[in-house]
Formats: structure tokens, C-alpha cells, sequence
């Protein structure tokens, strides 16, 4: 979370007629990996066509499990942690916008010279969560 990776690589065509490999399974979404695409052109195989694939697990994660969490935080520069995640404030923001699988968070925040906040939070299904926290100065 909160960083961006850059992968290079340079893919390799199949040979004619060979199939293509199973895609390998979205973590979460169950052991059933997405059935592949046939090659383009005629079946140079006498197999017979592969069964239908059972429906989808329920655990399959679906654009509309997810909600949105919108945090700002007076000072602004607190140390946002989520679960014990670190999540970072984009440069020049005041605020941190997270899109979130609905469910019960632990957030916390942290600045030297203030006090410690903790508290729960719930992400609702295609809602948005605001929450703005004020820190008190420590003692």
C-alpha cells in the first residue's frame, strides 16, 4: 500500500497449437483459477471441450464489496496506521482517501508532541467513511 512497483518483462508467443497455461489464482478468490482463453484459430486437438466451470466462490471480491474511507487529521503530518499498517498522505493533501474491502478497521494515529488516537471504524459497501480527527496536545 501507498507505493507503486514496475514490473519489465517481455512476453514470449506460444507455440502453434500448443494451450496456454492455467492463469494462476487471485488470492482470496478461492483455489479455482479463471478458465484461459482458447488460441485463435481452429483446434488442432481431438480433446474433448472442458466442462464448465463451477459458479463463482462467494469469497470472490467484487467491485461492490469495497467502500471508501476519507480521513483528515488537525495538524495535519500525523502517522496514519490502519490495521498496523503505515498508509502515507500524498504530498501537498490534507487528506487521505483509501478505497477498502467493507468491513471493521483499527485506526491509528500518531504525531510527536500530541496524543496518541484510537478508535474503530467500519467501511460500509459503496460508501464513503468520513473521519476527521482532531489531536490533543500531550500533557
Amino acid at each position: 500500500a501507498g507505493s507503486t512497483v514496475k514490473i519489465h518483462h517481455e512476453m514470449e508467443p506460444l507455440a502453434e497449437g500448443e494451450p496456454p497455461p492455467p492463469r494462476p489464482a487471485v488470492p482470496g478468490a478461492g483455489s479455482r483459477a479463471a478458465p484461459a482463453s482458447p488460441p485463435p484459430g481452429p483446434a488442432l486437438t481431438t480433446r474433448p471441450p472442458s466442462p464448465s466451470p463451477p459458479p463463482p466462490s462467494a469469497s470472490v471480491t467484487t467491485p461492490a464489496t469495497f467502500g471508501v474511507l476519507a480521513l483528515r487529521t488537525q495538524p495535519a503530518g500525523a502517522e496514519i496506521h490502519l490495521d498496523g499498517e503505515r498508509w502515507l498522505v500524498p504530498e501537498g493533501d490534507d487528506r487521505l482517501i483509501m478505497h477498502l474491502p467493507i468491513g471493521r478497521y483499527q485506526l491509528e494515529l500518531r504525531k510527536p508532541g500530541y496524543e496518541p488516537f484510537l478508535t474503530m471504524i467500519e467501511v460500509k459497501e459503496k460508501e464513503t467513511t468520513a473521519v476527521n480527527v482532531l489531536l490533543a496536545p500531550a500533557p
